[in-house]
């Protein structure tokens, strides 16, 4: 049964979030080529995913199909903090999910709404840099890398983004004890440091229904100490979306460890409307979850099992 784009972007328009049951990953991909070819969503992203395909970042994740790849590879008892999908540079305008195998426990994604993000949530955008491992001097390698490239290119950028009055407090703080080493490693060559910036990071954007919302990315989010703090008090609160064997660390603070990235500021922003207005879906093999990439952050809890999710965005 052929579905119907226009329907599914309605939805879209009113909602942020719009969900399709019982496709294959092929539909799916249909669905995706359909909404990313209408005009009110068609942007140079989509165009650089129909061009490159899902093997355009194959440093970070794994191409499942032409156009999906998995999600931010992670273990079982990792989660993932609240996030839209890009950066303080660049938000997606629409972020996909579809569900091949669902894990038998745990396993859940929760979206929550930027609405209720104000103009007094305030976030410093994070960045990597890119350094040696001290025990393998395979500097030609490092730098040959893209995605160490890329990493550092970054840098440089955000660096010359700066205004030179924090530049100066950016330079006094490298060494502070919230400046962390990242845990993701690229091969055998290198491992990223990462930062926060003294400065306010760009996250209003404009949504499907014409009205601009604060979306941060995940340089923003993941790395917020208060938002992992908030994201791990609403899990412990719903015990029903968590499975048993790590309640108890859940609970005790613990499992602030097993977040897939650490964080290394506080913006000291108040994120208790955002939960209380939370949406907790578990997808079905076969569902298909269209946001609105700039109305939701997107998160997942941990997991035990199978889970094969995947995702697309542009």
């Amino acid at each position: 049964m052929p579905v119907d784009i226009q329907s599914i972007i309605e939805t879209l328009v009113e909602k942020g979030m719009s969900r399709v049951d019982g496709i294959s990953l092929e539909q799916a991909e249909d669905i995706l080529m359909g909404l990313g070819t209408h005009p009110r969503i068609y942007n140079e992203n989509f165009k650089r995913l129909k061009e490159k395909g899902a093997n355009h970042r194959p440093e970070f994740r794994e191409a499942k199909s032409k156009y999906f790849s998995t999600v931010d590879l992670r273990n079982e008892d990792q989660l993932i903090a609240p996030h839209c999908e890009g950066t303080s540079y660049q938000i997606y305008k629409i972020f996909i999910l579809y569900c091949a195998k669902q894990a038998d426990l745990g396993g859940w994604n929760i979206f929550l709404p930027t609405s209720q993000i104000n103009a007094w949530h305030h976030f410093r955008p994070s960045i990597l840099w890119p350094v040696l491992d001290p025990g393998k001097n395979k500097l030609k390698k490092l730098f040959s890398s893209p995605a160490s490239l890329w990493g550092s290119a970054m840098v440089v950028t955000t660096l010359l983004m700066t205004p030179w009055t924090y530049l100066v407090r950016y330079l006094s703080g490298i060494m502070r004890t919230d400046y962390v080493i990242g845990q993701r490693a690229l091969g055998d060559t290198a491992r990223f440091i990462r930062f926060s910036l003294p400065v306010k990071a760009r996250t209003w954007n404009k949504a499907l229904n014409g009205r601009k919302y604060s979306s941060p990315g995940f340089d923003c989010t993941y790395y917020d100490k208060d938002m992992v703090s908030a994201f791990r008090k609403f899990v412990s609160n719903h015990p029903e979306i968590y499975f048993d064997e790590h309640a108890s660390e859940l609970a005790s603070g613990r499992a602030i460890e097993n977040f897939r990235y650490q964080p290394t500021y506080s913006s000291s922003n108040d994120y208790s409307q955002l939960f209380d207005n939370a949406l907790v879906i578990k997808a079905k093999p076969g569902e298909l979850i269209i946001v609105d990439n700039r109305r939701y952050l997107h998160s997942a809890t941990q997991f035990k099992g199978n889970r094969q999710m995947y995702a697309a965005w542009f």
